[in-house]
């Protein structure tokens, strides 16, 4: 069989898995919010197979020069979005189930019609809104995601404002004799690209700066919608919290205001949960968000806030379960060993650190390490474009910070310098999941 063949084959049985677990018939017409019939397991693989077998598919059929071409523009789907989130569009669309006219839609956001349409055409030609006649356009699948209640919405200016802007910084810094071969995170594309000499979480805490603490304020939010995006709670479901005893202490290390640990609480309410970040984010926890969203658990007496700075205090100590989610890869390595070097100077006999961000692969087989799943051939052993994601925050967390995604055997060495070892390596289809033990002497 040729490898055009295989890919359809692919493309083909992995559809056909979708089709067999999902309930509703599968269109870009539905406006519904919710996705949950995608976030298993099964599904999410069969997902991940069709999105990276057509991306290879297209890209062996086609022209290179066509598709290079293609590469080259597709900024302007990204700018496009940034533009209609601003004008919050898909809000005065979500009512209209017949559409609107343009000329509408530019008159109650008071902007210019005919370049209004130019921008919604694009993206209704990349299948984001969807025309019904001409000039008319009305909400689909994907634009529903960019309400302004919905993180995503929020994670799409932020991505299109300052990290777009430190990426097209990315060739200068990484030429420039200074900042080049740096891995502080104060000599970064951002730096270059917004003038700042401070670090990112100095320019979202607004030291010096008049316009970064509205950003950081964005960025909060945004970083729900990135949880949205990824199915971060597929750690809730998969992880095997029913099997700790009750009582067993969990805490959430640098966790925000705690939505992960909100909904561990909903599923497993046999456990003891502990959360801690910054001081005025736990405050904020503690006074507003778990009285509005969760006042059981407060009543319970399930829940603890505890303030802590990474690098000059330890977490709580003899914790059962350390848990940390998109937290080490904000920092570079040495920083990242430091934070390690904490939890586990208050690990106890049996203590679990998780570590839940994206675990990187190679776009080659050779050298992979054991247990790492690798993609059907002839795709590239790492899904190709179904699990590009995690090499687009790999360059996010370049350009914004010095710091990065990591692979399996990063994890290994940056635990083994904090005296742990990995036990497992949890695949959740989007992100995984690193689980440290103490490392016996």
């Amino acid at each position: 069989m040729s490898q055009l063949s295989q890919l359809v084959a692919l493309i083909n049985n992995a559809t056909k898995v979708i089709e067999a677990r999902t309930s509703a018939d599968v269109s870009l017409d539905r406006t519904s919010t919710e996705d949950d019939a995608l976030s298993t397991p099964e599904v999410r693989e069969a997902i991940r197979i069709v999105e990276g077998a057509c991306a290879q598919l297209v890209a062996s059929v086609a022209r290179p020069s066509h598709t290079i071409l293609n590469k080259i523009f597709a900024y302007f789907e990204p700018a496009c979005i940034r533009a209609v989130a601003i004008l919050k569009v898909p809000d005065l669309l979500l009512d209209e189930p017949q559409g609107l006219h343009v000329s509408e839609i530019a008159r109650k956001v008071n902007v210019d019609q005919g370049k209004l349409a130019r921008i919604m055409r694009l993206l209704a030609t990349k299948h984001c809104f969807r025309e019904v006649k001409p000039d008319v356009f009305v909400n689909n699948r994907l634009s529903i995601q960019l309400l302004s209640t919905n993180g995503l919405s929020d994670l799409a200016m932020h991505i299109t404002d300052e990290v777009a802007k430190s990426a097209t910084m990315l060739a200068e810094t990484l030429t420039d004799p200074d900042m080049g071969p740096s891995y502080s995170p104060d000599k970064t594309p951002f730096n270059k690209s917004a003038g700042y000499t401070g670090t990112l979480f100095d320019y979202y805490e607004g030291v010096n700066t008049d316009v970064g603490g509205a950003q950081g304020a964005r960025f909060g939010r945004a970083m729900q919608g990135w949880g949205q995006g990824i199915a971060a709670l597929s750690v809730v479901h998969e992880y095997p919290w029913a099997e700790l005893p009750p009582g067993s202490i969990v805490n959430d290390l640098g966790g925000g205001v705690g939505a992960l640990t909100m909904e561990l609480y909903k599923a497993h309410p046999h456990l003891h949960y502990i959360l801690q970040d910054l001081p005025q984010v736990i405050s904020r926890a503690e006074i507003e968000t778990w009285p509005a969203q969760a006042p059981q658990a407060l009543q319970d007496r399930k829940i603890e806030f505890k303030a802590v700075d990474f690098f000059k205090e330890t977490p709580m100590p003899a914790c059962d379960i350390y848990y940390l989610k998109n937290v080490i890869h904000d920092w570079p390595d040495k920083e990242s060993i430091q934070i390690l070097s904490k939890v586990r100077a208050v690990m106890k006999p049996g203590s679990r650190v998780l570590v839940q961000e994206y675990v990187l692969q190679h776009t080659t087989s050779e050298g992979i390490d054991a247990g790492v799943k690798i993609a059907p051939e002839p795709l590239l052993p790492n899904y190709g474009e179904g699990r590009i994601n995690a090499y687009n925050l790999d360059l996010d967390m370049m350009v914004m910070l010095n710091s990065q995604e990591r692979y399996q055997e990063d994890f290994a060495r940056l635990g083994k310098q904090a005296g742990l070892k990995i036990v497992k390596v949890w695949d959740f289809g989007d992100t995984g999941l690193v689980e440290f033990a103490i490392q016996e002497d």
